[in-house]
């Protein structure tokens, strides 16, 4: 009996050793998952980051295309105001220059009444 006690120790010893080594490898397993999961949560961090980054680019660039369209329409409506005022000295010039012309032939006209009288 105390053999048989003997044996089923050793086996029980030898199951045990081999639950041992399982668990080990099953605690490497885990600690390498746990490594890959850190890299991962680490990636993704990091891109979440990377994204606010992008989305506050983003919206900076948003705002200056806002405010370079405003500037355009500023522009436009500038321009537009300069060739109304360029339009009107314009025909302001042309009836000047034709009042002048009126008023050439009247002083020829009246000068050339002066030398016949």
């Amino acid at each position: 009996m105390d053999e048989r006690l003997v044996l089923e120790s050793e086996e029980l010893e030898l199951h045990r050793q081999r639950l041992m080594s399982e668990a080990e490898k099953l605690v490497a397993v885990v600690r390498q998952r746990e490594e890959k999961i850190g890299g991962i949560e680490k990636e993704l961090n990091d891109a979440q980051w990377y994204l606010g980054e992008e989305r506050t680019k983003r919206a900076d660039l948003e705002n200056k295309m806002r405010w370079l369209e405003q500037k355009c329409q500023d522009f436009e409506s500038q321009i537009h105001h300069l060739r109304t005022e360029c339009e009107r000295l314009q025909k302001e010039l042309s009836d000047s220059q034709w009042y002048l012309g009126e008023e050439r032939a009247r002083r020829q006209e009246i000068e050339s009444r002066l030398k016949s009288a």
